[in-house]
C-alpha cells in the first residue's frame, strides 16, 4: 500500500499512539540522518484499520533502574512490582494497533500486582505500560 525510502541503518521500530487519536503511528528511528519518522494513517485508512507494523520490546532491565518498576507477562496475566506508589496506564493492542484491553489506569501501590489478561483469540498483542516517566512495551502470543 506504501513505501518509504528510509538509511539502510533503522532501528527502534516501535507503535504508540503519539497523536492520542486512539490509533497507534509506526516510529522508526533512522542513523545516517539522525531523524525519527512517524508513520501515520497508511494508505489513507482511517478508524484504526489495520495497518503493517512491528514493535520492539523495551528493555527490562533498562526500565527497572530508570522507573522501579518490573512489568512481566506469566501466563495469561499481567504482573507488575513496583518499589513505591506509582501511577500507571496499562492497555493491550493487538498487531494493528487496536485496543483490545484496558488493563488498569490508577495509582499502584508498592509491591506486586497481578492483572487478568481478557484476550479471547489467539494472536499476536502488545501490552503497554505507561508512566510519568516512560513507555514500555510487552509481547503477548496467545496460542
Amino acid at each position: 500500500l506504501w513505501t518509504k525510502a528510509l538509511d539502510f541503518d533503522f532501528h527502534n521500530i516501535t507503535i504508540a499512539d503519539i497523536d492520542m487519536d486512539g490509533c497507534a503511528e509506526i516510529l522508526v528511528g533512522t542513523q545516517g540522518s539522525n531523524a525519527i519518522w512517524a508513520l501515520d494513517d497508511i494508505g489513507d485508512t482511517n478508524d484504526c484499520k489495520c495497518k503493517p507494523q512491528s514493535i520492539e520490546e523495551g528493555n527490562t532491565r533498562e526500565y527497572l533502574q530508570q522507573n522501579r518498576i518490573e512489568f512481566r507477562i506469566v501466563n495469561n496475566s499481567i504482573y507488575l512490582f513496583s518499589n513505591h506508589a506509582e501511577e500507571v496506564d496499562i492497555k493491550v493492542y493487538d498487531l494493528c494497533g487496536r485496543l483490545k484491553q484496558r488493563v488498569y489506569k490508577g495509582v499502584l501501590s508498592k509491591g506486586g500486582h497481578t492483572f487478568a489478561l481478557n484476550i479471547e483469540r489467539g494472536g499476536i498483542y502488545f501490552a503497554v505500560l505507561r508512566n510519568h516517566k516512560s513507555t514500555t512495551v510487552k509481547k503477548i502470543i496467545k496460542l
